[in-house]
Order: C-alpha cells, then sequence, then structure tokens
C-alpha cells in the first residue's frame, strides 16, 4: 500500500514557492495533471524519488504519495524533508 501524507498550512503562495524551490535545490520535475494534482519527480544518486501530489487551495492541505523511491532512502526522510522546507516557508513569509 502506497505511503502518503498531508501537511497543512499550504496556501497557492507557499505551493508555488515549495516547487520553485524543489526545482532550484533538487532538481525536482513538476508534472501537472491538472491545476491541483500531478507528480513531481527527483533524481538522487540512489535513483528517481517519485510522488504523486494534491493541492487543495481550499483546505490549504498538501498531500504526497510516495509512488516510487530507492530502498537506500527511507520514507521518514521524505516527509521530514518536505515538512522542514514548508515550515521555513511559513516562517519566511511572517517576517
Amino acid at each position: 500500500m502506497p505511503e502518503s501524507k498531508t501537511f497543512n498550512g499550504v496556501t497557492k503562495q507557499t505551493w508555488e514557492q515549495l516547487q520553485a524551490l524543489g526545482r532550484e535545490r533538487h532538481g525536482t520535475e513538476f508534472r501537472p495533471s491538472d491545476d491541483f494534482n500531478g507528480t513531481a519527480t527527483t533524481a538522487t544518486p540512489f535513483g528517481k524519488i517519485v510522488l504523486d501530489y494534491a493541492h487543495d487551495e481550499q483546505q490549504q492541505t498538501i498531500t504526497y504519495t510516495i509512488v516510487t523511491k530507492p530502498m537506500f532512502v527511507m520514507s521518514p526522510m521524505i516527509w521530514s524533508g518536505i515538512e522542514r522546507t514548508i515550515d521555513g516557508l511559513r516562517t519566511d513569509s511572517k517576517a
């Protein structure tokens, strides 16, 4: 069964910034299937991480589902990285 995690407090602006940081820092490719859903792919030295995403602009949430990941990359590493980035964006927007 695929692993999913939902993050709260993700406004449209936060989502746009999150995508920009993913592209800049990790070379993540975001392939939307519509305005709110799609796939994010990040190459790592161990293999690709592929996540499906669903952004709910009304609820201000983003839900990621792990589609594939290298065996050596643990799910908590993925979730904590996303969470740290979102927390950093929230902090920056309050400054």
